[in-house]
């Protein structure tokens, strides 16, 4: 009888670390996606809200001046807010991306 040994081996030196590794960065990325989502939820309800606000203000403008006014409050608000969640956004990723990179396992 030979010795012979499985190709390709199925315990190579380290795998198990790998694989504890694999699973600890495969469960903060879900964690990431599942912030990323609470937040661009949370993002879209508001901006929402404010979209409806702004247009009744524009129903009880009595000038072309004073809707010229309220549509550039909205629309200075609207960048303001989506420069704002693009940086929490990107504050999610960072966060998930150094706590992948730097896994402490058992």
């Amino acid at each position: 009888m030979t010795d012979a040994k499985p190709f390709p081996p199925t315990d190579p030196p380290g795998l198990s670390s790998v694989e504890a590794r694999l699973q600890v960065s495969g469960n903060a990325l879900v964690d990431c996606c599942n912030a990323l989502g609470s937040e661009a939820l949370s993002f879209l309800a508001e901006r929402i809200r404010e979209d409806f606000e702004t247009q009744q203000q524009m129903l009880h403008c009595r000038s072309l001046p004073e809707l010229a006014q309220v549509r550039a409050r909205f629309l200075q608000r609207a960048t303001d807010q989506y420069t704002a969640e693009t940086g929490r956004m990107a504050d999610i990723w960072a966060r998930a991306l150094d706590g992948m990179l730097h896994l402490k396992l058992g």
